[in-house]
């Protein structure tokens, strides 16, 4: 079905419209990966009483803002929604998404224009929160996009230059069985300077401690850039629901 899209809405999706019927005006589309004032096609997947949900199958009429994405891994993985727009354009569609979110839901009309504070368009991002792949080969990743199936990366380049550093490093204690098969994500939060990081590791609700104090240890030995790490685990029955359990630390719980 070919589309034009109207606008960019929170979470990274363009509006469309359906064609009008008798009932009026046509019903509205949100499509993933297109920018405004783009004619696409795309594949209705999902239909609810008010709304659709379609898939990008192909761009017909492109933006002027559009470029070629810098991450092999984009639109496969789940962790980024822009990356098809000039980085200079994503700043606009943030600033244009928040101002309409205020209108709309908060009734504020804002009278001046948002003082947008950038960041470098890559390298920029000082957390990373990693999922882990045991079986077979061992691998960290995202989440594939609207899945739970992992997306195994080598490197993510919206993150730190020492995270990517790290992902790399971890990916080496993996493969050579250095990781305990009880985590199942990583977290990575680097300092101002980029120098060091800290590691927090969220293990199964059946690590114990013996396992989490092992897997700190050596973890914090191995990473020469981690001032601490700590580790957690799914808590059991009985704890608030979500909530983690502190399992085993080493080294430092702050960054300088």
């Amino acid at each position: 079905m070919r589309l034009d899209i109207e606008k960019m809405v929170y979470g990274g999706d363009g509006l469309g419209r359906l064609p009008a019927d008798e009932n009026g005006r046509g019903k509205t589309v949100f499509v993933p990966f297109v920018l405004e004032k783009e004619t696409v096609e795309a594949r209705i997947y999902e239909e609810k009483r008010s709304f659709a949900r379609g898939q990008l199958i192909e761009v017909v009429k492109a933006s002027a803002e559009r470029v070629e994405p810098g991450c092999p891994y984009f639109r496969r993985c789940g962790g980024c929604q822009y990356q098809q727009a000039s980085y200079a354009h994503q700043l606009e569609i943030k600033a244009q998404v928040l101002k309409e979110n205020l209108r709309r839901l908060a009734k504020i009309e804002l009278e001046t224009e948002l003082k947008v504070h950038a960041s470098p368009p890559w390298n920029y991002r000082n957390r990373a929160r990693l999922r882990v792949q045991h079986q077979g080969e061992f691998a960290l990743g995202y989440f594939k996009f609207e899945s739970h199936e992992l997306q195994a990366i080598e490197q993510c380049p919206i993150s730190s230059p020492l995270i990517n550093r790290v992902i790399g490093e971890l990916r080496e204690l993996g493969r050579a069985g250095r990781i305990a098969g009880e985590v199942e994500e990583i977290e990575l939060f680097a300092g101002a300077g980029d120098e060091q990081l800290l590691v927090e590791l969220y293990g199964r609700e059946d690590m114990n401690r013996a396992v989490a104090r092992k897997c700190v240890d050596e973890m914090k030995a191995a990473l020469g850039e981690a001032a601490g790490v700590v580790a957690f685990k799914k808590a059991g029955l009985g704890h608030a629901a979500g909530e983690p359990k502190f399992a085993a630390s080493a080294g430092e719980s702050k960054l300088k």
